[in-house]
């Protein structure tokens, strides 16, 4: 196995809790978000079809299970069916962390065509050496690239919209509202909200004015302060944000970017210090949803995935439905920059490990797998927004947001309208940049004598430091 492969899964191997599009996004019920389910079937377990020998077998080790590995599986035995060139097989592993230590300790000819991975890996994978970009199989122009809505491009794509990775579908990171508290004070999320900082007065007036506890929950990820800073235009690391080559340099405490990090953690401190918000690092499915259902607290941060969550917890203590909005998430001031839009969520990945072959025939089920009709369905099961208009006016996709009282078109338009600027820092050392950022926030909230600028000073320090080690062993 190649020495970058394995520092890749080396790398990889702890960001299990730290993936944010990973898992804390969609829940149990939708992980459209990132977790992978694990109550499905060991594939192991299952006798498997011989190839056809007039076929090529083409591998997908992917971290979808249960509902969604079954579609996966129909889609497959449709596409398997739809050609008589590529014998597409599916094997479930388990968690995010299981398909890395699969891949670890697997050897290179046995590796597979097809993986999935999120977006906040996509830097991981990106300087692995490992994968094979889409931009081999398909130009700009093509259909299947040019149908895209502008903030996948972004995410999946380099800094010309060629594709690396392929997106899924998108778990659109945001706020959620309650409306039925929220509109006591007169605010409307789609006019009112122009950045996070607006947020404060809302949660002020929200706890001050009685109308419940808390004004607002976390899901607890550094996935939101880079979000934030990338539409708010600054650059979290050096290297166009990580997309022109490997970063070597974290800008957290760097002039033009290091004044916007220190007004998004004075946001969290003084929300956390005057008790509007719900007590930052709790677990979003196990407390701060339930305050959400009682009443307790209005907004939640979270991605599209928790919607159908948040409006379920509702409904169960509730007589009538809770009316919801849902806006993307902001940047940290009004200045902000504000034409893109980072997407979230989960993508393919196409490997050299594979033959030429088995490369197109993973391509050719990539294709497959995001016709319209397709695509809709996956959206359906797993609460992620459509990849394209095609998508989006599939009448399937049309029917299962029919009854719901979420501006989906809003969230469409605002997919749609994104630049190819606004993406997460793609670094190879996720698991270690998304730690140094929780840990910093969590010592700001925790202790109010913290200086903010000592804690931004550590956190790039931190980084810093896993950039260089990184490149040492990649010299």
């Amino acid at each position: 196995m190649g020495k970058k492969l394995l520092a890749l899964l080396l790398a990889a191997m702890m960001c299990l809790t730290l993936c944010v599009g990973c898992d804390s996004e969609d829940p149990p019920a939708d992980n459209a978000r990132k977790d992978p389910v694990t109550d499905a079937k060991d594939p192991a377990d299952d006798a498997k079809d011989p190839v056809p020998e007039e076929k090529v077998p083409v591998v997908y080790w992917g971290t979808w299970g249960a509902e969604k590995q079954e579609y996966i599986e129909k889609l497959m035995t449709e596409f398997n069916a739809s050609q008589d060139k590529y014998e597409m097989h599916y094997e479930y592993v388990g968690s995010m962390n299981d398909l890395l230590a699969k891949l670890q300790i697997t050897s290179e000819a046995d590796l597979p065509a097809l993986v999935n991975a999120t977006t906040e890996q996509a830097g991981t994978y990106m300087y692995s050496d490992f994968i094979v970009p889409v931009s081999e199989f398909a130009s700009t122009s093509d259909p299947a690239v040019s149908m895209l809505y502008g903030n996948l491009v972004s995410t999946w794509g380099d800094l010309d919209g060629n594709m690396v990775g392929y997106p899924m579908g998108n778990s659109m990171a945001g706020i959620l509202f309650n409306m039925d508290l929220v509109g006591q004070l007169g605010v409307d999320p789609y006019k009112d909200i122009t950045c996070l900082e607006d947020l404060y007065d809302i949660c002020k007036n929200l706890v001050d004015g009685k109308i419940c506890t808390y004004g607002i929950g976390a899901d607890w990820s550094n996935i939101y302060l880079n979000y934030a800073l990338s539409i708010e235009g600054v650059d979290s690391v050096d290297n166009d944000n990580g997309k022109s080559a490997a970063p070597t340099k974290c800008f957290y405490d760097q002039p033009g970017t290091k004044e916007y990090v220190e007004r998004y953690f004075q946001l969290w401190r003084d929300l956390s210090d005057n008790g509007y918000c719900y007590n930052l690092g709790a677990s979003w499915g196990n407390e701060v949803l339930p305050a959400f259902a009682s009443g307790d607290l209005a907004l939640v941060t979270g991605t599209i995935g928790g919607y159908a969550r948040l409006a379920n917890a509702w409904n169960e203590n509730h007589d009538t439905p809770c009316n919801i909005a849902f806006i993307p998430w902001q940047a940290v001031t009004s200045e902000g920059r504000s034409s893109g839009l980072p997407a979230s969520g989960n993508g393919f990945y196409i490997t050299k490990a594979a033959n030429e072959a088995a490369r197109e025939g993973a391509w050719e089920f990539i294709k497959y797998f995001s016709q319209d009709d397709n695509a809709a369905t996956w959206c359906t099961i797993t609460g992620y927004l459509p990849i394209s208009d095609g998508c989006y006016n599939s009448s399937i996709y049309k029917d299962y947001i029919s009854s719901d009282t979420l501006d989906f078109q809003y969230l469409i338009d605002q997919q749609s309208s994104s630049d190819i600027r606004s993406y997460h820092p793609l670094t190879p050392i996720n698991t270690e940049f998304q730690a140094a950022g929780i840990e910093a926030l969590e010592k700001v909230i925790a202790d109010p004598s913290y200086s903010i600028d000592t804690a931004i000073s550590e956190m790039a320090a931190a980084i810093n430091d896993a950039l260089d080690l990184w490149h040492l062993e990649h010299k």
